[in-house]
């Protein structure tokens, strides 16, 4: 049952609003909790009037995972990675049932995401080399953090928005994420297979994230010391990555 009594949906409203980089966000209409996942107890959705969803999350599982979590969504913005919005690292307001005053991470929702472990069937749109170049950065972002738990229940396909991307991100460490354990769920995402075209698509997504890390390199990692943890060394190369993943010798 939704949760929404205007008191705290009005301190979450003004928390949220303060949030949003100076753009517009409507106000909350309801704060449910999201009932699934390993932080179930711990993860609201709030749905705001008019449309639009953000997620507020504590992770309880992972040392810094809420930090991590926060961290990882900001990165894949900044390097223009798809199916990402905006995000932020708030204090949640006294008056929030179960997470007052707790440190938590605020995400924006992509539009009609569903995890690609949930879908019946591949659409046309996800076998397109474009979704294949969106992969390529998510995979970089991967095993440049070292993001573990990416079962097909942590990637999402946004039918509405033809774009992948992952979610549950507070699981990493640096260098506990290779490339060729994620061959299997990249080419479930992609339809089953990756040939010769889509590996150099996914190259071609890995290098343009690689690109965009080092033109906002200062600015992630100003906001990794300023959050508190340590940024990892060396993002991967696009092309080894590339091969690890597919097992394909490229040109």
């Amino acid at each position: 049952m939704a949760l929404h009594p205007e008191s705290y949906l009005n301190s979450l409203s003004a928390v949220l609003v303060d949030a949003c980089e100076n753009s517009s966000c409507p106000l909350i209409e309801k704060f449910e909790p999201v009932a699934k996942g390993a932080n179930g107890a711990t993860h609201f959705k709030l749905s705001l009037k008019g449309g639009g969803t953000f997620s507020l999350k504590v992770s309880t599982r992972i040392g810094n995972g809420t930090k991590q979590e926060y961290l990882a969504a900001f990165a894949a913005r900044a390097i223009g990675l798809s199916a990402t919005g905006r995000c932020a690292l708030i204090q949640v307001p006294p008056d929030v049932p179960v997470l007052a005053n707790r440190e938590a991470a605020l995400l924006e929702w992509t539009d009609g995401a569903i995890a690609v472990g949930e879908l019946p069937t591949v659409s046309a749109a996800r076998l397109t080399a474009r979704v294949a170049i969106q992969l390529g950065g998510w995979v970089w972002l991967c095993c440049w953090l070292g993001i573990g738990d990416r079962h097909l229940g942590n990637w999402i396909w946004s039918e509405a928005t033809e774009s992948v991307g992952g979610i549950d991100n507070e699981e990493w460490a640096m260098g506990g994420q290779k490339a060729d354990h994620l061959r299997g769920p990249c080419a479930q995402i992609l339809g089953g297979n990756i040939d010769a075209t889509r590996a150099a698509a996914i190259q071609a997504g890995a290098a343009a994230a690689h690109d965009a890390f080092d033109r906002e390199k200062v600015r992630i990692e100003a906001e990794f010391l300023r959050v508190g943890i340590a940024i990892p060394p060396a993002p991967p190369d696009a092309k080894q990555m590339t091969e690890d993943l597919t097992g394909l010798t490229l040109p």
